[in-house]
């Protein structure tokens, strides 16, 4: 009985040691990965992308491929999906390659880099 116990008490107290480790391995990565990657926010299953519109595919969902300093991304626009420029509301058939813009959508559960947009936000070109 006392070797059962003690057993329990290794454990319990190896345990103790190894939890707060891991976690402060997960904190570490996940603070580099936000450094590195500053044109990309995740929030849950929101994210947020800046970049430039490489191709705008003419199909029903219109779908973009959008270029950002950390990979490109393929997002599909829905009916609903709001467009801006200069904080005017805008129609899909403005979006057009080489444009920068920002991207809020939805996370694809299958492709990392695809995602739904609920947001495009058009930027102005850099001087």
């Amino acid at each position: 009985m006392k070797n059962k116990i003690y057993l329990s008490l290794n454990s319990l107290l190896f345990l103790g040691l190894l939890l707060p480790a891991c976690a402060f391995e997960q904190s570490k990565i996940s603070s580099q990965s936000t450094k590195e990657n500053q044109n990309v926010s995740i929030t849950h299953e929101q994210m947020i992308i800046s970049g430039k519109i490489v191709q705008v595919m003419e199909s029903w969902p219109l779908q973009l491929s959008v270029e950002t300093s950390s990979g490109s991304y393929d997002v599909q626009l829905l009916e609903d999906t709001k467009i801006t420029r200069q904080g005017q509301e805008v129609k899909p058939g403005e979006l057009s390659p080489n444009m920068p813009v920002k991207i809020e959508g939805q996370l694809s559960k299958s492709n990392s880099n695809a995602f739904t947009a609920s947001n495009i936000e058009i930027q102005a070109l850099p001087n």
